[in-house]
């Protein structure tokens, strides 16, 4: 089913004040969902995002994160950009062609103040964040699976049972009883 009812293309405009959206005008109505509708856009810059299309009686527009993020660094706040939407194949493809300017200055002024207002952070919001990772010893695998072949140790623990054996070998983990990382011991008579 098509997004719009009886018309292959829509005038709106794109909105960055009170809201950030696409907007419809309610004399739109009769061609737009009568219920809330999914519905893709196909970007002038070429990217593709996902939108929610809000049947508000008096203010139909389309949001979602997406859109709003796109209009946000594209659109100048308080200055709407004239766009027709088209349909674009089937369903709920739509492609936006601007009319207006959009402006990649407003990418631009948009990106910058974010940059200033990220140097000017008091240093605790950002924070460091330092990972481990524990490497066994491979020689340690293999000698498990010489012991213990390519079965789960836990009791009771059928998993692998319906795996032919030429997949149990890769597929099956070593794990230590005592985690390495709580500080045990990566020795094999410690328990794997």
């Amino acid at each position: 089913m098509a997004f719009f009812r009886n018309a292959d293309e829509l005038p709106a405009k794109l909105v960055h004040h009170t809201g950030t959206m696409v907007r419809f005008t309610p004399a739109q109505l009769p061609h737009l969902p009568d219920h809330d509708e999914d519905c893709v856009l196909a970007l002038p810059d070429g990217r593709v995002v996902s939108g929610r299309f809000k049947l508000n009686p008096k203010n139909p527009y389309i949001g979602g994160a997406q859109l709003v993020g796109w209009i946000k660094t594209w659109v100048r706040w308080n200055e709407p950009v004239n766009v027709v939407l088209r349909r674009s194949g089937r369903g709920k493809s739509l492609k936006v062609v601007a009319l207006g300017r959009i402006d990649a200055s407003a990418r631009e002024s948009a990106l910058q103040a974010t940059m200033r207002n990220l140097a000017g952070a008091p240093s605790g919001a950002r924070r460091r964040r330092q990972y481990t990772a524990w490497e066994r010893d491979q020689r340690l695998r293999g000698l498990v699976l010489k012991a213990w072949g390519n079965r789960c140790q836990v009791e009771g623990c059928d998993a692998g049972e319906l795996l032919p054996d030429r997949l149990k070998a890769a597929l099956v983990e070593v794990h230590h009883l005592n985690h390495v990382a709580a500080a045990g011991s990566d020795s094999p008579l410690t328990g794997c």
